[in-house]
């Protein structure tokens, strides 16, 4: 739930569909794509490498981008910085469209993306050592921010309340799970066992 990610193919199908009613949006949408594209292609420009661990200029002060040359995907610690400007310049023009509040056969799909462009730039607000950048060039672009580590926003979560329920089949081992979890160790805890 931390994680977030842009579709590419969810981006042209909304672009197509909008470009008549919405050119302005289309554009931006198309600029996102192809920011997308260059980090996409940047990494595939490596694909010659004989070694899985290459380290790339893509990402700056970057620890290692690993990718893999099997499945088009490439890891790396760092936030792609040269989303951002393309994001908010579509968040802005989908945002300008969506609030005349016109029928269109494509707002769902368009109303959608949006959303999905605004938890990517949500989740990028929060990005630190806890996330990696996954970049998938194919078969469909998408760039992914995910989460390898939730307890501190799961802390702050659990900071606004006065208690949390966690249940799964398998809580244990319960220290490894309270960590991750974002439980503090002196949080007091009451684990009930129930037979079916």
């Amino acid at each position: 739930m931390f994680s977030a990610d842009l579709d590419g193919q969810e981006m042209l199908d909304v672009k197509r569909a909008i470009k008549q009613r919405a050119p302005r949006c289309a554009k931006a949408l198309t600029q996102l794509h192809a920011a997308m594209r260059k980090l996409g292609d940047a990494t595939e420009s490596h694909e010659e490498s004989s070694d899985p661990a290459v380290e790339l200029n893509l990402f700056p002060a970057q620890t290692a981008t690993i990718r893999n040359e099997a499945d088009g995907v490439s890891t790396s610690p760092e936030f792609p910085d040269s989303l951002i400007e393309p994001l908010e310049a579509a968040l802005e023009e989908t945002e300008s469209w969506l609030v005349k509040n016109q029928l269109a056969e494509f707002r769902e799909a368009l109303l959608a993306l949006y959303f999905r462009m605004h938890s990517f730039r949500r989740t990028a607000e929060q990005y630190d050592e806890r996330f990696v950048t996954i970049i998938e060039s194919s078969p469909a672009m998408k760039v992914r921010q995910f989460c390898l580590d939730p307890s501190l926003l799961l802390r702050k979560a659990l900071v606004r309340g006065n208690a949390a329920i966690f249940f799964s089949a398998t809580l244990t081992p319960m220290d490894y799970y309270r960590t991750l979890l974002g439980v503090e160790p002196e949080d007091p805890v009451l684990q009930l066992h129930f037979r079916v």
